[in-house]
């Protein structure tokens, strides 16, 4: 029987009396990313590429694409450059609600 990494940690914390606790990495917020590939996607539709907004904001263009998949998490250093270049706000970049 071959166990995986991960259950094989499980089964080691078992026989030592622990309680196996899964770690996960941080899940993006989806609202923040769904916010920033919203923006990218309304400059795409102004002939704007992504790459060209990811050397406006001094960022690798798969960066860029990490957020807007939700592979990355929209830091809040991020959000104040993003929000600041495109005129909007870093509170609803960061998912805030417009309310």
């Amino acid at each position: 029987m071959v166990l995986s990494l991960r259950s094989q940690y499980a089964s080691i914390a078992l026989l030592r009396g622990e309680k196996a606790v899964e770690t996960h990495p941080p899940r993006p917020d989806v609202s923040s990313n769904a916010r920033v590939a919203q923006i990218l996607q309304q400059l795409a539709d102004r002939n704007v590429k992504q790459r060209d907004v990811a050397l406006q904001l001094n960022v690798p263009t798969q960066y860029l694409s990490d957020l807007k998949h939700g592979r990355r998490v929209v830091t809040e250093q991020f959000a104040r450059r993003f929000a600041e270049m495109y005129g909007i706000s870093t509170a609803w970049l960061l998912g805030a609600s417009s309310s």
